[in-house]
């Protein structure tokens, strides 16, 4: 009803767009592809009062696909696609899920869960009945739940956490009366959309703003975004910030100091990976030592942002090292 209230409100604003410059979603189109995701979904059997688990990556299909759920009175239970298979039978073992939503991906880490063979639903999700594991929990019917989801378990074993659809329009309208989130609003999102989802996703498309979804988490590519699209809001952990307010922005400097950004580099490895440093920049750079290298070619570029991946740049492209260390 809230996404319905915003798309009538304002059908043309932009809801979500990214992870590419082209890709844009106004709030009208936006609420056209819940309505035709719910009606696929309704045609393989999902109705109100079922438990439906969503294994998929964050990004538009994620948010489509949860309000699609939500479109047809059931309740999402995310089941994170950065957690292992055997966490992940764990959400589906403990939860008495209806169905699945996977991605391709999951097919195989999830057959288990499945109770038949999954089928198409679209070009990125794949649904199939799920498994009977247990019953659901008397008086479950009555609570009118949007979401259940794990907490991260970091302070002890992992709990699952009951939301209903007036708790949540009740927390992001509490929450609201603070930040104060409009149309005028742009919103840069970084996190897993499986742990974050409720009182964030769901407050801005409640309150009109539009998410920005980033092409990359290096720090050029969302500092870019935030100048871009005027960013408002970002969405991120620490890291993020830490990232950019670190930027040496390599890709725009022409005149790099190629010892210094090198320098640079090999401080953040050996404080990550004490004493493993043993690339020889000056062979890289086709020079015979790092002493005279003045000035940094494109292979030095790539060695300096992929550092960090494992990664060398060679004629051929980028290949992966063993391991991060000799990477």
């Amino acid at each position: 009803e809230l996404l319905d209230a915003t798309a009538l409100r304002q059908p043309e604003h932009p809801a979500i767009i990214g992870p590419a410059d082209t890709d844009a979603l106004s709030y009208g189109e936006f609420k056209t592809q819940v309505d035709e995701t719910a009606a696929l979904l309704a045609h393989f059997g999902v109705q109100a009062g079922q438990c439906v688990g969503l294994h998929c990556p964050s990004g538009r299909n994620y948010i489509c696909l949860t309000y699609a759920i939500w479109r047809l009175g059931a309740c999402v239970v995310p089941i994170p696609t950065e957690l292992s298979t055997e966490e992940k039978m764990r959400v589906c073992q403990g939860i008495a899920l209806d169905y699945i939503l996977t991605d391709r991906a999951g097919q195989k880490k999830l057959a288990s869960a499945f109770a038949e063979p999954g089928q198409r639903l679209d070009d990125l999700t794949w649904i199939a009945p799920a498994t009977f594991f247990r019953e659901k929990p008397a008086g479950f019917s009555e609570v009118n739940a949007a979401f259940i989801r794990f907490t991260s378990g970091t302070t002890g074993t992992s709990k699952g956490v009951v939301l209903s659809h007036e708790t949540i329009r009740d927390r992001i309208q509490a929450a609201n009366e603070a930040l104060k989130i409009g149309d005028t609003d742009k919103v840069l999102w970084l996190l897993s959309m499986s742990y974050h989802f409720a009182v964030s996703i769901v407050a801005y498309v409640s309150f009109g703003a539009t998410i920005i979804l980033a092409k990359n988490h290096f720090a050029q590519s969302l500092i870019e975004a935030c100048n871009r699209h005027g960013i408002t809001l970002i969405y991120g952990a620490p890291m993020h910030y830490e990232l950019m307010a670190h930027d040496i922005h390599v890709f725009e400097v022409a005149e790099l100091d190629a010892f210094h950004a090198f320098k640079n580099v090999q401080r953040f490895e050996e404080a990550a990976f004490p004493g493993v440093w043993k690339i020889n920049l000056g062979e890289v750079a086709g020079d015979d030592s790092l002493g005279s290298v003045a000035e940094p070619g494109k292979k030095h570029l790539h060695l300096l942002v992929c550092s960090v991946l494992g990664l060398i740049h060679d004629d051929e492209g980028f290949v992966e090292g063993a391991s991060a260390h000799e990477g």
